[in-house]
């Protein structure tokens, strides 16, 4: 990240204003489908059955917009092309529910975007010790064998949050859906938490602006 750059962060919600419905408004007439490429690293093992609940509730997410996610693993084979249309998220830290303990929240940031020169960069980070530490609470009234799916629920909706801002390519968050400035516990475990309408749009808008100067959002 360049001495400019900087980031647009995901902050934990503290009261519930509002909860998209699990229906995800559809778009005025069904949009053209394309591909979005997400690479993704993580920084340490993470089990099976989380990595496909993030897989598929991201893409669930998408879908309403026409978007099919094309998932790749970094670091990728040599000599690989680069998508056209990508994002790249990075997940730090335990995304696991392993050796859960009943607390507080703990406050900061569970995921952000860099900004360099004031353009969204195609790089997110998804924090999950920061999401164990809001949600753990609420994963230990989960029956265990049902944590893996609620914990990469969580992480999905946080890495969905920042795929929209580098979609998009915009700094600014939306009012209500996936794209809000903060979540609550609730939102972030609730399975029907998406992107609305008017979300949806403006990723599909972005993905069509060309890249390298910043959009008409005063980014």
């Amino acid at each position: 990240m360049r001495s400019g750059s900087r980031r647009r962060s995901l902050e934990m919600g503290l009261a519930f204003c509002c909860l998209v419905l699990a229906t995800v408004p559809v778009l005025s007439r069904q949009p053209e489908a394309f591909a979005v490429t997400l690479y993704t690293r993580f920084e340490q093992p993470v089990p099976d059955a989380i990595l496909s609940t993030i897989k598929s509730e991201l893409a669930l997410a998408l879908r309403p917009g026409g978007l099919h996610v094309e998932w790749q693993p970094l670091p990728g084979p040599p000599g690989a092309a680069v998508a056209n249309e990508f994002a790249v998220i990075s997940f730090t830290g335990r995304c696991d529910v392993d050796d859960l303990v009943p607390g507080a929240s703990r406050p900061g940031d569970l995921g952000w975007t860099y900004v360099s020169d004031g353009v969204v960069t195609r790089f997110g980070v998804v924090d999950c010790d920061r999401i164990r530490g809001f949600i753990q609470s609420a994963l230990i009234s989960v029956p265990p064998l049902s944590r893996p799916a609620v914990f990469g629920r969580a992480a999905a909706h946080v890495a969905a949050h920042e795929a929209y801002h580098i979609l998009a390519q915009t700094q600014h968050h939306a009012g209500c859906g996936a794209g809000k400035a903060a979540y609550t516990v609730r939102q972030l475990l609730s399975p029907g938490f998406g992107f609305d309408q008017t979300e949806l749009r403006a990723i599909r808008d972005g993905c069509a602006y060309p890249r390298g100067e910043p959009a008409n959002d005063e980014k």
